[in-house]
């Protein structure tokens, strides 16, 4: 099982080609329980990301109700989650210029740690 979506939608394969321009930035975790350990440094390493890639503030309580959204799908309290930011608006021969931010979630299985 594999779950995508982008800003909260399921993912359209339309927005295959966008995601392969390669830049942005991301994040992965373990959920467990619902809960992320360290996730206000998580938190903190996106939004500065963001702001230093492509001028744009990224809204942390959009990204949290996203990311129960993802969760809730699957009636899921442990799961692996990756969080990609890019922008579809991004320009690469005017890399200053701000640009609205998309959000990826990539949900999986959670990994198991060896014993």
């Amino acid at each position: 099982m594999t779950y995508l979506s982008c800003n909260g939608q399921p993912m359209e394969s339309a927005l295959t080609p966008t995601l392969l321009v390669n830049y942005g930035h991301f994040t992965s975790l373990q959920v467990r329980a619902g809960a992320v350990q360290g996730w206000d440094l998580h938190l903190q390493r996106l939004q500065q990301g963001s702001r230093e890639l492509f001028g744009s503030e990224l809204d942390a309580r959009q990204l949290q109700g996203w990311l129960q959204q993802a969760l809730q799908a699957f009636a899921l309290e442990d799961a692996s989650l990756r969080i990609t930011v890019f922008s579809r608006q991004f320009d690469f021969r005017q890399p200053l210029q701000p640009v609205p931010l998309d959000v990826l979630i990539g949900l999986t299985p959670p990994a198991t740690m060896p014993t």
